[in-house]
């Protein structure tokens, strides 16, 4: 613990016994006795002399921490009220792993918000769930709600209810990097230091004065945290606060936003009287057929309206389809409603019918103008991010600073598999340079060196023969997929042996794999074909075998030819047996068991749901674990009494 630079305590504010052992010609040896607890003194006076003797004797600085820390909480809770915001400071730091004390010393009303902020940021677990609890105080200050949020050790659950409720309260969250608000263009967003004083201030009322830790940093055990980085993103921990990232290595969820009728405040007088609820079918004709008088941007919103709070009237859709492109872009912004950018988007762009098909001419246009438009909800990018066609894809990874800002739409973009892989790799190397998140992404920090380290001059035919591959997963018939996969690698050996006749050909199958480097194989893995995931699931690399088995893509029963395959990485076995969903198939179970890389764990506890017939196999089968086949023997010894 380093001595910070705080004022001194006027000795007239001790009581005459104490005086004498807190002075500036006491010698440490009278200090030691305030700190053994041998001179009188209790409550607050003894933090106060605690507190004296540490900023007089340097190296009693520690020792005096101890003794503090040995203090009761209740005695230094109830102490807190009477002890300036200098003394407060250094108890923070001394009894930052006390939860109590340090949710007294987040509710009293005069602690320098700099002793906050670092309390707030470095606080262990325990102390980090409790201090948010005070969500008065939180909400109440951007500032101490940052610095909590950036602590590493905060939960991710109780992270996302504090933004949530802080959305809810409308705080600002200019800082937090997936905010919908726009990050503010300084770099820091924290509160300007109070000035340091000089040691022996005589006045009666000490100042607040700064601890050695610093506004933007503080150091605890050794190890610096940084509060807030360049464009107010942390250096070394940046979090996703929308629901829209979902587990490793699955796609997004991109729902539509919630579509509630408008304020009638939106409309002018003359167009209120056709929206009303009771307003019948043939006055609403006259809006859908562009007869009534208004601005294009006017009527967009009267048929957005119209659609959501009237049902059961058919032809709001078709009439906003018939307004024309140009005319729809032109009108864009104008519009301040998310819900009716994301309402044009689902039927104007065809997402709702036909996804991966644009359905009017130049959509690619309306694409780029919903994805630049500032109230377009990401919710909305992202669901055309991974529906849209491979035109759309381009348009939309133009805008470079939304998707920093709005990292899930680069999620949605690269599970899309009309996204170039080129360009999904330098969206990827982009986004890392950046520290955007990227948890989503199966061994995102091998994937990421990967890419440093491959040629950016690769062929265009094997980038074109990549991304058809790609598409052609989703055409497979996964009956036949196994017997291609072994096809394709007989075919492939077959081809090596007689190069000659290959050369010029386009590369596909298990030659198209081979060549591919680690970041192509994992996007191919977790979008690709069933039979493209047979040949990367024994792939060499455990990055890219694991990326196989963690597509989206995969089945109960392509699980199952996996669970069957005792020649397997561990590390696939195990993660198929863990995976509830697929282990509530009864025959993936039984496979699961007999294989002898599933963890021991685990078979002995699925060997207690097993029929007769399979037990008999697993207690003779010679490939699983001695521990193993005998459990199964005492269990079948057992059910037959």
């Amino acid at each position: 613990m380093s001595q910070a630079k705080r004022p001194l305590i006027p000795l007239s504010r001790f009581p005459s016994h104490l005086q004498k052992f807190v002075s500036d010609e006491a010698p440490a040896a009278a200090a030691k006795l305030v700190i053994q607890g041998l001179v009188p003194a209790d409550g607050a006076i003894r933090i106060c002399a605690l507190y004296q003797v540490a900023h007089l004797h340097q190296e009693l600085y520690s020792t005096a921490g101890i003794a503090l820390a040995q203090v009761p909480s209740q005695d230094v809770v109830s102490g807190l009220e009477q002890l300036p915001p200098p003394i407060i400071d250094w108890v923070s730091e001394v009894c930052i792993r006390d939860p109590d004390c340090a949710a007294a010393i987040l509710a009293h009303p005069r602690v320098a918000t700099s002793t906050l902020m670092r309390l707030l940021s470095i606080a262990e677990e325990k102390v980090a769930v409790q201090l948010a609890q005070n969500q008065v105080k939180l909400m109440g200050n951007s500032t101490l709600l940052q610095s909590l949020c950036l602590n590493p050790n905060l939960p991710s659950i109780v992270e996302e209810r504090l933004i949530e409720l802080a959305k809810y309260e409308q705080v600002d969250l200019s800082w937090l990097p997936r905010s919908q608000t726009p990050p503010s263009p300084t770099s820091v967003t924290a509160v300007a230091p109070e000035s340091t004083e000089e040691r022996g201030r005589p006045d009666d009322t000490l100042p607040n004065v700064l601890s050695a830790s610093s506004a933007l940093t503080s150091s605890h055990g050794g190890r610096e945290q940084h509060i807030v980085g360049a464009v107010g993103k942390p250096l070394d921990k940046v979090k996703s606060s929308l629901s829209l990232v979902t587990d490793e290595g699955r796609a997004p969820e991109v729902r539509r936003l919630q579509w509630h009728p408008l304020s009638m405040e939106l409309f002018p007088a003359p167009v209120q009287k056709f929206l009303v609820p009771d307003a019948p079918s043939k006055v609403l004709k006259l809006i859908f057929s562009g007869l009534v008088p208004m601005p294009v941007e006017t009527r967009v919103l009267a048929l957005y309206h119209l659609s959501v709070s009237r049902k059961e009237v058919i032809g709001a859709i078709e009439a906003v389809r018939g307004i024309g492109i140009e005319n729809l872009i032109e009108s864009l912004p104008a519009i301040e409603s998310p819900a009716t950018l994301d309402w044009l988007a689902d039927h104007c762009l065809g997402i709702d019918e036909n996804p991966h098909n644009l359905s009017i001419e130049g959509g690619a246009e309306l694409i780029t103008a919903l994805a630049s438009h500032r109230f377009t909800a990401e919710e909305t990018i992202s669901r055309i991010a991974l529906l849209t066609d491979g035109e759309g894809c381009e348009r939309i990874a133009l805008n470079q600073q939304r998707l920093l800002s709005q990292p899930s739409i680069i999620h949605a973009l690269y599970y899309n598999p009309s996204f170039s892989t080129v360009q999904a790799d330098q969206l990827l190397e982009l986004a890392a340079r950046e520290g955007v998140d990227l948890s989503w992404l199966p061994d995102a920090a091998e994937v990421i060196t990967e890419l440093s380290q491959s040629s950016k001059g690769e062929s265009t035919e094997l980038n074109e023969a990549l991304q058809q591959a790609i598409r052609v997963g989703k055409e497979e018939d996964p009956k036949e997929a196994a017997i291609n996969a072994v096809l394709q690698e007989h075919a492939a050996r077959r081809a090596a042996d007689k190069p000659e006749e290959e050369a010029g050909k386009p590369k596909k199958g298990y030659a198209l794999v081979q060549s591919l480097n680690v970041a192509q194989k994992i996007r191919l893995a977790l979008l690709g074909s069933q039979s493209n995931r047979a040949l990367l699931v024994k792939d060499s690399n455990k990055v890219v075998s694991r990326a196989a088995i963690r597509s989206p893509a995969v089945s109960v029963s392509e699980a199952l030819l996996y669970a069957r395959n005792h020649s397997l990485n561990a590390s696939i076995i195990e993660y198929i047996a863990r995976n509830r969903k697929w282990m509530q198939n009864y025959r993936l179970k039984v496979q699961i068991i007999l294989n002898p890389k599933t963890p021991i764990n685990i078979s002995l506890t699925a060997l207690t749901t097993l029929r007769p017939a399979e037990l008999r196999a697993v207690a003779q089968s010679h490939n699983v674990s001695g521990v193993v086949s005998q459990k199964a023997k005492d269990l079948i010894k057992k059910r037959q009494g």
